[in-house]
Parts: structure tokens; C-alpha cells; sequence
């Protein structure tokens, strides 16, 4: 892709550091500021390392100072300066289970590309820090989808949370994430005007069917208030913070992981008050530059 990074470290699934190799005639200091950019800007990691084969430089951006080191840290080293600086001594090993978790992989079927690993983890990351509201800004066309499943099979398979909602506002964005989440199996179940399953693990609804139902008896309420521990809301700046917020009020205690392509604007400051900024964006440019979506011009009648 058009971040051409040389080399890529990670602890179990987590991406942790980059490093940017140089000619051995070169000095390892020569590749510094690509590899700074590299870390900060694309994969936003915490470490970035330059080496020529003999030299080896390291800027850590959890203390801003960079040095000359004989040999790489260990991926243990890492992963516990990483833990220090991102939660502050407030999680035992067993608790980061859902960043550590390996990603859904079929031997030959599609991995996540970096910008997707760097969502997964933002989003995780912020979980584990006990936020509420999160928000994920993705251009149309990046995975979004897919990126949610990953980020719920890492949540569940880890047995960190135990029931998710995907909600979307249209019958085809709620039977296209249902089949994103097809390795889930029987844990997914449909949540359609009149049926209120609640042997599953994850779940998919559209507003209109959980606003179903007469007042004091609608769908949504026929769950109790505690029962979704995650709600993805897809496309949330078409959410209208009118009557679906109902549902959203209900569900208040539950993390909202909020799923948007569109950039701050004046016609959805609703969404980015409830939420707040992004976790992380991936814009149409950068998508564009990294030759992931083909360049397109818009033509007006």
C-alpha cells in the first residue's frame, strides 16, 4: 500500500512498533523521521525503530526521547512499557485478553489491512478504558463491517463481554453485518417486529423494529436495560438523536460504538456531541493515497 513500511512488530495480535530499514552504507539515524512518521500517522504505535543491520535507533513516543540501542527489546519488554503508558498499571495479564486475542483468520481468507488493525485496537483500547461512547470514522468502502466483527469476536472470544446489538437503520446494513459475522454461527440471532430472542450472543435489529410495539411495551423494552453490554450502531449520523435515542437512552449503561464514513460537518454535530471525537478516522484521501479505493471525480448535471 502507499505507507510502504518496511517492517512491522507485534505482541501476539497487536501491533506495537514499526521499523524502517536502511542501506548498511547508511547510518541507522538516517531513517529516523520516516519511521517517526510511520508510527504516528499510520499505525499509530508507540515505538519506532531505525536500523541499518547494526545500528539500531528507537524513538518511544510513551516518553518522547529516542536513543541508540545494541539490540531490539524483547516483545515482552515492549508489550509492558506499551501496558505502562496506555493503562497505567490498571490491568493484570488476563484482563487484556480482548487486544491480545488472535484475529478471526481462515488459512487463505482475508486479514485485516493495517488501517482496519489500527481501528481494532483503537476501539479496544478505549474499551478497556472503560469509555462509553466511542466513535470510529471509516470512508465508505474501508471494511467497517468487517472491522466491527473483529473487534466483537476479539470482545467475546475473550469472554470479556457477553452480548452485543448491531444496529442499523436499513434491512440490507443489518442482513450485511449479520453475514460479516456468518463464523459466528448460531450465536447471531435476528431481532425482527415481534420476536425478542435472548439465547444469543450477538444480535442484529434495525431501529424501526425495536421502536415496534405499543408505548410502554416496544421491543427494545421487552430486553432488560442491562442485557446488551456493546451497541454498535451503524451509519450513527443517520441515527437522528429523535426517537431512536429512545433506545439508546434504554441501553444508556451499555458501551455505544459508534459507526460513521462522514467527517465532522455541521449537519451531524448531534452525532459527535454524543459520541465525541473519533477514536480514530481513515479518511477517503488516505484510503485513496494508500490505493486502497480507486480516485473517483463527482459529475453534476
Amino acid at each position: 500500500n502507499g505507507t510502504e513500511i518496511d517492517y512491522i512488530l507485534y505482541y501476539n495480535s497487536v501491533l506495537i512498533a514499526v521499523v524502517e530499514a536502511k542501506a548498511e552504507s547508511k547510518s541507522a539515524l538516517s531513517g529516523m523521521e520516516q519511521a517517526k512518521d510511520d508510527a504516528e500517522n499510520y499505525m499509530h504505535v508507540p515505538f519506532a525503530y531505525s536500523t541499518n543491520g547494526h545500528e539500531i535507533e528507537e524513538f518511544d513516543f510513551t516518553t518522547n526521547t529516542q536513543r541508540s540501542l545494541s539490540g531490539f527489546p524483547t516483545p515482552e519488554e515492549l508489550w509492558k512499557r506499551y501496558l505502562k503508558y496506555k493503562f497505567k498499571e490498571k490491568f493484570t495479564e488476563d484482563k487484556l485478553d480482548p487486544l491480545t486475542y488472535p484475529y478471526h483468520h481462515l488459512t487463505g481468507g482475508k486479514y485485516p489491512w493495517y488501517f482496519q488493525e489500527v481501528a481494532i485496537r483503537k476501539v479496544i483500547e478505549a474499551i478497556l478504558d472503560d469509555k462509553k461512547r466511542i466513535l470510529l470514522t471509516m470512508a465508505t468502502g474501508s471494511g467497517k463491517t468487517y472491522v466491527a466483527f473483529q473487534i466483537v469476536w476479539k470482545l467475546l472470544k475473550s469472554r470479556y463481554l457477553k452480548r452485543v446489538l448491531y444496529l442499523a437503520d436499513r434491512v440490507f446494513l443489518r442482513d450485511q453485518a449479520y453475514n460479516e459475522f456468518a463464523p459466528f454461527e448460531d450465536a447471531r440471532a435476528l431481532i425482527e417486529e415481534g420476536k425478542a430472542p435472548k439465547n444469543r450472543e450477538i444480535y442484529f435489529s434495525i431501529y424501526q423494529a425495536m421502536y415496534s410495539g405499543d408505548e410502554g411495551n416496544r421491543l427494545y423494552q421487552q430486553y432488560p436495560p442491562d442485557f446488551f453490554d456493546l451497541i454498535i450502531i451503524d451509519e450513527c449520523h443517520r441515527s437522528g438523536y429523535g426517537t431512536w435515542k429512545e433506545i439508546l437512552d434504554y441501553v444508556k449503561n451499555a458501551i455505544h460504538l459508534g459507526m460513521t464514513a462522514t467527517p465532522k460537518r455541521t449537519d451531524n454535530i448531534d452525532t459527535y456531541a454524543y459520541f465525541g471525537e473519533p477514536v480514530y478516522s481513515y479518511s477517503m484521501g488516505q484510503a485513496i493515497e494508500d490505493g486502497f479505493l480507486a480516485p473517483f471525480q463527482i459529475f453534476r448535471n
